[in-house]
């Protein structure tokens, strides 16, 4: 009983000292709004994404103003379907969702009947409208498809505009300059998980390069999640 308490004890602690430990968010939200050809929203609709990798899907409901979003979505490819009584079942392909994305996929229903189906394929260069933050996603392809000296995935990050490199790796990996702010401003996050070095902030834990899926490097306009940064985030997530 004794031990169980000190357990409780240290997990507590650990709460209350490590506030942004695993709050920040990496997965994805597809949302968007259900109307009918007369352009009137349609409620009850029953939505579902469905990863055509691992099958995995979740569903909500339209309200009653049309709108869905389906939340906690890993990175991947996406079919979504929309399906309601007195409508032809809505069926949209290649939804790409990256890290931390807020995607909005629209729906037209069709007059008919839900064996009927009417079947189009997402947009590839899909602007994020949902949400203000600024940053670019360095994917899978990319982080294997580019030269990098010594094999880590940080040096990727001059790829994005506003990215310099502070002269000296003394300080640290990943201690760089964004947009003119201090290196020590930057924050890391790996699965959600803030591994930002005690010191200078630098990037305390680097996932080997074949480990990591893809990163996000936001610049600007951050969520309210990454308030305590005021340089940039670099949110990486590592293969399943």
């Amino acid at each position: 009983m004794a031990q169980t308490s000190k357990s409780w004890v240290w997990l507590l602690l650990a709460a209350v000292l490590l506030p942004g430990f695993l709050m920040a968010d990496v997965t994805a939200t597809i949302l968007g709004v259900i109307t009918d050809p007369s352009g009137a929203v349609v409620q009850g609709v029953q939505m579902k994404a469905t990863n055509v990798d691992t099958n995995q899907s979740s569903e909500t409901t339209s309200n009653d103003t049309g709108q869905y979003r389906i939340l906690a979505l890993p990175s991947g490819q996406y079919k979504v379907e929309a399906s309601s009584a007195g409508f032809q079942t809505f069926v949209v392909t290649g939804v790409a969702l990256s890290v931390n994305e807020q995607r909005r996929v629209d729906v037209v229903l069709r007059v008919g009947t839900t064996q009927q189906e009417v079947s189009v394929n997402a947009n590839a260069l899909q602007v994020e409208t949902t949400n203000t933050q600024l940053g670019e996603v360095i994917d899978e392809k990319k982080i294997l498809g580019l030269p990098l000296n010594g094999r880590s995935y940080i040096d990727l990050f001059g790829l994005q505009t506003g990215v310099a490199p502070t002269g000296t790796r003394n300080e640290g990996p990943g201690t760089i300059s964004v947009n003119g702010q201090r290196e020590n401003s930057n924050g890391f996050l790996v699965n959600g998980g803030d591994v930002s070095g005690a010191a200078n902030f630098e990037a305390g834990v680097q996932p080997n390069l074949d480990a990591v899926q893809e990163f996000r490097l936001i610049t600007n306009g951050f969520d309210a999640e990454y308030g305590r940064f005021s340089g940039a985030i670099m949110n990486t997530i590592t293969k399943s």
